[in-house]
């Protein structure tokens, strides 16, 4: 039987895969990340015809929520907060009432009664026919749409779960310090904050990059060799520092998957993390020299040097590993928080440009870091 802490780390496994997916509308089509956002035309509590037109340049977010769902006041209730905070120049909100079977009078008056008990002030508006739900492929209420100044989708967000609705405040502030058609890449590359941040407590740089490290859930999808999820979320701890967490998660591992080299990579990275050097060093040179047509150990020996600090020996590593035609997030990771040593003090690394050029999407977190830089 699984202990409760092997219960918990699986079912935060499972909400983040879930969260990373895309959503699906039911006619099977989806709506991703970087992509517009579909446009609607919806009457709020007033009368007035509110369309995609409202966000009107400004990054902003649109939530589906119901009075029937109690996470639903709770996300409402941080909106409201986000308002008070930013205001709408900086941030608008829209919230798409998803309610059905009351479309008429009476139907309007229970969301308005709600409304006005909550103290919601930004647009509500009616979905009784749940055309926009449809339309954004909403299966879950409530769900978060953050929607960047160009009026692309940069994050999907479903849920009220407190590590949920942390990331939901995460993704916004990379909408506001983002420019048009940034936000959308820089939700998957990085996380950025604003100067209205800095008055209520946060710290702006520590923000560039919170989903970079969102990259190591893509191990599913980008390691064509990671099939099994108890290995994958020993990687995942891994890959977030959490040594302890993945220790917990090797107990639901089978005695068939401890064979396999991503497995025993991630033992070796284990070790890095736990701050045996010397240990992970052998171990990726074991890797290296009884696997030469695979990559895990060029792979492990190049995050070594990152924290080692030689980039000139992380490039070789990386370079090598890179010839057999496959990236693993772990070493994405590694790259950025190496950069991010020199970024956060407005320095330029050692070998920056040459890992830029094998990790493009980085660019965007340069740019984060820049701005916020140059904004003192």
């Amino acid at each position: 039987m699984l202990t409760p802490e092997v219960n918990d780390m699986a079912r935060l496994f499972l909400c983040v895969l879930l969260l990373l997916a895309p959503v699906t509308s039911a006619a099977g089509e989806f709506i991703r990340v970087g992509e517009q956002a579909p446009p609607f035309s919806l009457l709020d509590l007033f009368g007035r015809t509110i369309p995609l037109s409202y966000f009107d340049g400004h990054p902003g977010v649109i939530v589906f929520w119901s009075i029937s769902s109690p996470r639903s006041t709770e996300i409402l209730e941080d909106f409201r907060g986000y308002q008070d905070r930013w205001g709408r120049d900086d941030l608008a909100i829209i919230a798409v009432n998803a309610d059905s079977g009351q479309p008429g009078a009476d139907g309007l008056k229970a969301v308005r009664d709600y409304a006005d008990h909550h103290d919601i002030f930004f647009p509500v508006l009616l979905d009784s026919e749940r055309a926009m739900l449809s339309a954004y492929g909403v299966s879950e209420l409530p769900t978060a749409v953050v929607i960047d100044a160009g009026g692309r989708i940069s994050a999907i967000l479903r849920g009220s779960a407190p590590t949920l609705r942390e990331e939901l405040k995460e993704s916004i502030l990379v909408a506001m310090v983002a420019g048009p058609g940034e936000a959308a890449t820089a939700a998957a590359t990085s996380r950025g904050d604003g100067d209205s941040t800095r008055a209520s407590g946060e710290t702006p740089a520590a923000s560039c990059s919170i989903s970079r490290a969102r990259s190591c859930t893509h191990i599913d999808e980008r390691d064509p060799s990671a099939s099994n999820p108890a290995v994958m979320a020993v990687r995942l701890c891994v890959c977030h520092g959490d040594a302890d967490a993945a220790q917990i998660m090797l107990s639901g591992v089978s005695k068939e998957s401890l064979l396999g080299l991503d497995l025993r990579f991630a033992l070796a990275h284990m070790m890095l993390v736990k701050g045996s050097r010397a240990d992970a060093r052998r171990a990726f040179e074991t890797l290296r020299e009884h696997y030469p047509r695979e990559s895990w150990g060029e792979w492990g020996l190049g995050i070594l040097a990152l924290t080692e600090g030689d980039a000139e020996g992380a490039l070789g590593h990386i370079r090598a590993a890179r010839a057999g035609g496959w990236t693993i997030p772990e070493i994405e990771t590694a790259v950025l928080k190496y950069l991010e040593g020199y970024w956060r003090s407005n320095r330029v690394a050692p070998q920056e440009e040459q890992f830029l050029a094998l990790f493009e999407e980085l660019n965007s977190v340069r740019v984060c870091y820049r701005r916020l830089n140059q904004r003192g």
